[in-house]
């Protein structure tokens, strides 16, 4: 991409990157197209991939040992009918792996869905029925995540969220008392633990966010001493090209080290023209030989 050093660029439109624009692309609590908090589509997708990996190591145990079963009175006598007997069993594992990887993924990508929607809407309630809001640390501006609290997470958020969902699986399926509560003891804890993490996870975006606004900050300063060592028509010439049109950061890095490259050049021609022009003073006046005392004759 080459870069016109002497003028504004004929490229019209607004700059692609602005001086403001943020290190890490966010996205704003109020944005509107996003109706769906963050954490759904995360939990959902990860409790998917665990469920799947779960379901296709029991289904393909189970279909072993279902093969085995069935053929136990008929074991192969040869070679080639072993070769056609283990054929045969990795394809049935294979397809009840995968078909029983489906179904627990499914499940668990469903139950964990429902379970942070149930977050959401509790601490949602909360905010928004109870008056219960906690301030948060990290602006609005500066979320990284699309999240219907206005405030921080609380730790029975996800405690009631998890009991609920606990009770509501089990009232289904009829589980006996015992795995009942057990069950919703589980799934409290493990709902006050995701909290928990939560939190956790605010405190240390917290001081990212801080680590992030030191280094914008160290950047700034550096460019500003940067341009402040520019001359008057090399800042010019910079503001031309900042405002002309398509103007990133690694243009403006090759600008400035230009800059410096032809102010460095025109300082060694200036020192260069300045021993000449002594050298040839010396010439016309040269010293010594007259018996002054700078003179190396004596």
């Amino acid at each position: 991409m080459s870069i016109d050093l002497d003028g504004p660029s004929n490229r019209a439109g607004p700059s692609r990157i602005p001086p403001d624009y943020p290190l890490t692309h966010v996205h704003s609590v109020s944005d509107a197209s996003q109706l769906l908090p963050s954490s759904v589509g995360a939990y959902a997708l990860g409790a998917g991939a665990i469920g799947f990996i779960i379901g296709a190591k029991r289904g393909g145990a189970r279909a072993r040992l279902r093969f085995l079963a069935e053929n136990a009175h008929r074991p192969p006598k040869t070679k080639e009918g072993w070769y056609w007997y283990l054929r045969a069993r990795n394809y049935i594992m294979i397809k009840n792996g995968v078909l029983t990887g489906v179904r627990y993924g499914s499940a668990f990508s469903i139950a964990t869905g429902c379970y942070a929607l149930l977050d959401e809407s509790i601490g949602w309630y909360r905010e928004n029925r109870l008056g219960d809001v906690v301030p948060r640390a990290i602006p609005e501006e500066e979320m990284r995540r699309f999240t219907w609290r206005r405030g921080e997470v609380r730790l029975y958020d996800g405690a009631i969220a998890g009991g609920l969902l606990s009770a509501s699986i089990s009232l289904l399926w009829r589980l006996p008392r015992t795995l009942f509560f057990r069950a919703f003891v589980l799934a409290i804890g493990l709902g006050s633990l995701e909290s928990g993490l939560q939190m956790v996870r605010d405190k240390l975006e917290v001081g990212a966010q801080d680590q992030v606004r030191a280094v914008r900050a160290e950047v700034a300063r550096k460019e500003k001493e940067e341009e402040d060592a520019l001359t008057d028509k090399q800042r010019q010439r910079l503001k031309y090209l900042r405002e002309g049109g398509d103007f990133s950061a690694s243009d403006r890095r090759r600008i400035i080290d230009a800059m410096n490259e032809e102010t460095r050049l025109a300082k060694i021609a200036q020192d260069t023209s300045e021993s000449q022009k002594n050298e040839g003073q010396e010439r016309q006046h040269p010293t010594g030989g007259d018996g002054s005392w700078w003179s190396w004759r004596g």
